[in-house]
């Protein structure tokens, strides 16, 4: 409560006046801090639900596992890509340093 920036008390030179804005600023500050947190966890909680949907595996109720049709999709093209890619091969004909 003592801050040695202010005037000094008429009573005892060495105490110092402190104004009440200094309060006002630490408790606005924390106000703010609440305030974003409060903020932050929101947002969190909504992406995390808007998530929960787009899952690329589906679990059913007996308890079996599958990849969402959109997700197999893309798979399966990735797969037929990759089948139907030309292949090179380089062979050297004589042995040796080949800079």
């Amino acid at each position: 409560m003592f801050d040695r920036s202010s005037e000094p008390n008429k009573k005892n030179p060495n105490l110092k006046i402190v104004s009440g804005e200094q309060d006002k600023t630490s408790k606005s500050g924390l106000y703010f801090l609440l305030f974003l947190i409060l903020v932050g966890g929101i947002i969190g909680t909504y992406l995390s639900n808007s998530w929960k949907d787009k899952s690329p595996i589906i679990v059913h109720p007996d308890g079996s596992a599958t990849l969402h049709p959109e997700r197999e999709a893309e798979l399966q093209k990735a797969l037929d890509e990759i089948n139907n890619a030309e292949q090179y091969a380089l062979r050297a004909t004589a042995d040796g340093y080949f800079p």
